[in-house]
């Protein structure tokens, strides 16, 4: 085929679609040029076949921005969790068992952060869920960006609700892949033993979430409550320091899941080396209490250093 005709095809083609006027012009061309025209169709046909091919394997394969809203891709979801667009869907197979992981212990994270929203920042029912920020750069698909620069403030874009049924699908979407995944990898099963625990533990606590405030504050008073009759009957001084210096750490640990949800690896990495039982006894021997959280300390630095590098290879 004529070489000026061919590179006419390869501009036209070059975002794997034609238009009528596209269309008329190569024609056109074809005939000025004297090409047959049932060969030119058939070269036609086959080069945006293969464009359009090309397009779509490699957006299977490289999608990490929502096209709609430019948020960060789930990959094993169908939809943006921002905007909640639809998304190709991915191949689970091309996930790997620690990126499973990774996002499994970030949708656990979101579920422990669950209460009663009682207005969604961006106007619609609230509920049981949690609200999220949105990405840096996030543009709603109900507004264009200059009705949201210029929005009063009712509707807030950079914040989204996270309803509590959604965190709940995701998580067991990420549990029955690790689940067949486990059957292989022993290393799968232990992490995904401790994911179980987690979870368990945290769809308890959120059958006390409620839809009336009343009743949460409720049951917000009788856990204080209860807390204030554990202190007032502690058995000793001993017990009290033991368990003030579990609640310490807890709390380091608390820090350093959020750090890792926002991707705030270096201050996840300061915060571990907080991760230190201080609390030595005469009344019994603490060796085994500091040596679970030495141990729990490792294994967190351990996982957060691969995690930062992974960031950094992506980036």
């Amino acid at each position: 085929m004529n070489p000026e005709l061919e590179k006419l095809i390869e501009y036209a083609i070059t975002d794997g679609v034609i238009t009528e006027k596209e269309k008329e012009v190569l024609y056109k061309k074809a005939k000025e040029l004297g090409v047959d025209i049932d060969e030119f169709e058939m070269i036609l046909d086959a080069k945006l076949h293969q464009k359009t091919s090309k397009n779509n394997e490699s957006s299977k394969e490289e999608l990490k921005e929502c096209p709609t809203c430019g948020g960060p891709v789930d990959k094993l979801l169908d939809h943006c969790i921002y905007c909640k667009s639809s998304l190709p869907k991915q191949n689970s197979d091309s996930i790997s068992s620690e990126e499973l992981i990774m996002n499994c212990g970030e949708w656990l994270g979101r579920l422990e952060g669950i209460s009663i929203i009682e207005f969604n920042p961006q106007g619609g029912p609230g509920g049981k869920g949690i609200v999220i920020d949105a990405p840096p750069g996030f543009v709603s698909p109900k507004k264009s960006k200059i009705e949201q620069f210029m929005n009063s403030g009712v509707t807030d874009y950079s914040k989204i609700f996270v309803p509590f049924s959604e965190i709940i699908s995701n998580i067991e979407k990420y549990v029955a892949i690790l689940e067949i995944r486990s059957k292989n990898n022993p290393n799968v099963k232990i992490a995904l033993e401790g994911i179980k625990i987690k979870y368990n533990s945290l769809k308890k606590k959120s059958r006390f979430i409620l839809g009336k405030k009343h009743y949460v504050l409720m049951i917000l008073l009788v856990v204080i409550l209860g807390f204030i009759l554990i202190f007032k009957n502690a058995a000793s001084n001993h017990d009290k320091k033991i368990n003030a210096e579990n609640e310490r750490l807890e709390l380091i640990i608390n820090k350093i899941e959020l750090a890792i949800e926002n991707r705030n690896y270096d201050n996840a990495l300061f915060l571990t080396s907080q991760l230190v039982w201080k609390v030595e006894s005469s009344w019994s021997n603490t060796d085994k209490e500091a040596k679970h959280w030495e141990d729990q300390r490792i294994e967190l630095k351990k996982s957060i250093e691969e995690l930062r590098n992974k960031n950094n290879r992506s980036q």
